[in-house]
């Protein structure tokens, strides 16, 4: 009988350290998919921002944008290097959170949960959002850009180097006469359709 009750006793306090283990786990997934959004996000945002567009933000924008651009130019012309950073931590966020899933659930729901929290939450969403806000992320982001440009170090930058012997750096955006001509045309014709729409819009 008294080892009976010793045993009761004992259990309890050995099914609470594994509760606290798959809080753990569940927290720690929670923080992946947010750096995995945070990283997929960034990928979009910051590397769709041209470096020359950025130069003509610096130069004529508000000052708010020149500051903004000045900032996401810091990183930005360390294209490769960028992109590898962010892929490397996106891709090591997904597989950390798609083994915290298999370890949580069994495999087809742990399949089924990692590929919609990823699909919504890690790409859909965050790449969303930072393709009409990426200088703005882009900027509130670089200090920790920068910091994950470091830590990845030995990765990366290997990589990236590869890339810019093969690739190049970055390709420069030329226009020529027929571009800059084509691209006047398309600016006033936009120009006159919002005023166009305005004046309507007044007139009702």
């Amino acid at each position: 009988t008294s080892s009976l009750s010793l045993s009761a006793n004992i259990a309890p306090h050995r099914q609470i350290p594994s509760v606290m283990v798959e809080v753990w786990r569940v927290l720690f997934a929670i923080v992946c998919v947010c750096f995995s959004a945070m990283f997929a996000g960034l990928t979009l945002g910051m590397l769709t921002l041209d470096l020359f567009d950025l130069r003509i933000i610096a130069e004529s924008g508000t000052v708010r944008e020149r500051e903004q651009a000045r900032r996401v130019m810091s990183v930005r012309k360390h294209g490769n290097y960028l992109l590898c950073t962010l892929l490397t931590g996106n891709t090591a966020a997904n597989a950390l959170f798609s083994i915290l899933t298999a370890e949580l659930t069994s495999g087809l729901i742990g399949f089924v949960i990692s590929t919609l929290a990823i699909l919504f939450f890690a790409e859909i969403i965050p790449q969303s959002i930072c393709h009409r806000f990426g200088l703005r992320i882009g900027a509130a982001m670089v200090w920790l850009v920068k910091i994950f440009m470091i830590v990845l170090t030995p990765i990366s930058f290997p990589t990236s180097r590869i890339l810019d012997y093969f690739l190049g750096t970055e390709p420069i955006t030329r226009y020529n006469k027929r571009a800059l001509k084509a691209l006047l045309s398309i600016q006033t014709r936009d120009n006159a359709i919002a005023a166009a729409a305005e004046t309507v819009q007044a007139e009702r």
